[in-house]
This record gives structure tokens, sequence and C-alpha cells, in this order.
């Protein structure tokens, strides 16, 4: 429990001040869920996932994500497998 708190403070302070969204605007988005996915490698960051509790407020993110252009970040929905492979 302690470490998705954690995980949910990181994220909050990443929409924030890297995605330059609005403090009040964060402070208003609801996560209901944040996960690591993933093998642990020390040499490699691990993705985030995240589950927002509206989708109005994942769609606020995602708007905001032209801010990460020129990073290492970047933001995309998460899609079923085979939704995956039908679009290839």
């Amino acid at each position: 429990m302690k470490n998705q708190r954690t995980q949910k403070k990181i994220l909050y302070e990443f929409i924030e001040h890297d995605m330059k969204v609005d403090s009040e605007l964060t402070k208003s988005i609801s996560i209901e869920r944040v996960n690591r996915s993933g093998p642990v490698d020390r040499k490699k960051n691990r993705k985030i996932v995240a589950k927002f509790s509206f989708q109005k407020e994942s769609e606020i993110v995602r708007f905001h994500k032209k801010n990460l252009k020129g990073t290492y970040f970047f933001v995309r929905k998460q899609f079923p497998t085979e939704v995956i492979e039908a679009r290839k």
C-alpha cells in the first residue's frame, strides 16, 4: 500500500511539473491505481501504467503530452494485446 501511495505521488508530481498541467487541475485528477510493468532491470526504466477514475481526466493528461516533446517520456493509451495485433 505504501508503494502504491509513493507511485501516485510521483505520478502527480510528473503530471504537474513535467507535463505542465495547472496545479489546481492536477489536484482534481483522481487516479485509481498506479502500477509498474515489466521486469526489474537496473539498466532500464520500467513503464508506469495508471488508471484514472474518469475518462475526462485521462484526456487532460493525454492532451498535455505535447509538453513531453524532446524528452525520454511519452504517454499513450494502453490497449489489450488482441487489439494491438489486429491493428498491425
